[in-house]
């Protein structure tokens, strides 16, 4: 009913603006969040939280925090697992393999491993 008499009132039916609640965080803060997130890149939204409420003894929750540095376009992103290659590392690669062509029956005797000792 009231965006029906809000509808036939205005003609509007978004909120008008300064409705909802306040923000507890100022710009100010928001930079210290931001910095927070910048320094430690591996911690978490609810590792940052923790350290925000202890930091500015406001209690903010991780999702709070996630929509923060949303809107500061920081997102989270999961570490690398791997050395990127190079071209040079391809290229290396590569030349290695076509070395290695025409080992047909060998390769039945080489033993591949992850940089493990074994005594055979």
């Amino acid at each position: 009913m009231r965006v029906w008499k809000q509808w036939i009132d205005e003609h509007l039916t978004t909120r008008k603006t300064g409705s909802g609640r306040r923000k507890l965080t100022s710009a100010r803060d928001h930079r210290h969040l931001l910095r927070m997130a910048v320094n430690d890149r591996t911690a978490s939204s609810r590792q940052l939280a923790v350290r925000w409420s202890t930091a500015k003894s406001i209690l903010m929750s991780a999702s709070s925090i996630r929509r923060r540095l949303l809107q500061r376009v920081l997102r989270a992103t999961m570490p690398l697992y791997r050395i990127p290659l190079t071209i040079n590392h391809r290229r290396l690669h590569l030349q290695w393999a076509y070395g290695h062509r025409p080992w047909q029956a060998d390769w039945h005797q080489v033993i591949f491993s992850d940089e493990s000792r074994y005594n055979l």
